[in-house]
């Protein structure tokens, strides 16, 4: 196995994530505290406001709110709506399916409305940043990526309400764990590339042939591939979908996979790097 120290692991990680600058002086294993935190943070999401707020009652109420003053407040502001009612009705559907690909006519079917109206909603919600449609990455390695966009609502917290995830108990026994992790990788992903001066380009990877990569992030002739699991433990089979990659791609591919345990550890070889990194580098 290829060694590297964890100077060199965090230098890489800097590149993906300014906040782990702050990791420098981190010692390698983190505390049951920490941990606590960081799982905390992904049902309470990154507002400001819900951060202040103790019980999980306070954070529904506050939810609620947000979702009936500003949700249905902004939709107007931004386009025509006939129906808050069926709007409101298809926000609640699309909920659980973020992390997932688009499909415009399954939406349609289970929301009685039309994919005009769909695209619409889609659009708007788009607009006041209430989900996010990650385009599928594309290059000359193969013409076989499949070409729908994946959707995310923009905020952990939100979609576990949504969810009726209420605290961390509720969150580590849900079926939907995995997707609220992808979903606070990607919000914070968000976030610390606005962060960067040269701000990387984002996308999500998968392929007829049913070989997938969460996010796929390009700064020239660099591509970051990341995958995201809820495990506390990392295999090498975590990585073989970035394997197949970085043998394909004639541009530099550092492998990465972000999962709940403790440590930063290499997977890779003289010719690719391949790192597990512990969430908590986002902290």
């Amino acid at each position: 196995m290829y060694k590297r120290s964890v100077d060199d692991i965090l230098k890489l990680a800097l590149e993906i994530s300014p906040c782990v600058l702050l990791s420098g002086a981190r010692q390698v294993g983190k505390s049951t505290l920490c941990l606590s935190l960081d799982r905390e943070y992904r049902v309470t999401g990154g507002y400001l406001e819900i951060l202040k707020i103790d019980s999980a009652k306070g954070r529904s109420l506050w939810f609620n709110a947000y979702i009936s003053t500003y949700v249905e407040r902004d939709i107007r502001d931004v386009g025509e709506l006939r129906d808050i009612s069926a709007f409101i009705r298809f926000y609640n559907i699309i909920a659980p399916r973020s992390c997932g690909l688009v499909n415009k006519s399954d939406l349609a079917n289970e929301a009685n409305l039309s994919e005009a109206t769909v695209n619409n909603y889609l659009s708007m919600l788009e607009m006041i940043y209430q989900i996010s449609l990650l385009q599928p990455f594309a290059s000359n390695i193969s013409k076989r990526f499949i070409k729908s966009s994946k959707m995310f609502m923009t905020d952990s917290g939100l979609f576990c309400h949504l969810l009726d995830i209420n605290n961390v108990d509720e969150l580590l026994n849900s079926t939907h764990k995995s997707d609220v992790v992808e979903t606070f990788v990607y919000a914070e992903l968000l976030k610390h590339i606005g962060y960067s001066q040269a701000q990387a380009k984002i996308y999500h990877y998968r392929t007829n042939d049913k070989k997938e990569i969460d996010f796929i992030l390009e700064k020239g002739n660099k591509i970051f591939a990341i995958e995201v699991k809820s495990s506390k433990s990392i295999k090498k089979d975590a990585f073989k979908h970035i394997e197949d990659l970085q043998k394909k791609s004639d541009k530099e591919v550092i492998g990465i996979v972000f999962y709940t345990g403790d440590d930063m550890l290499p997977f890779g070889d003289e010719s690719n790097a391949r790192f597990a990194l512990p969430l908590s580098l986002f902290f």
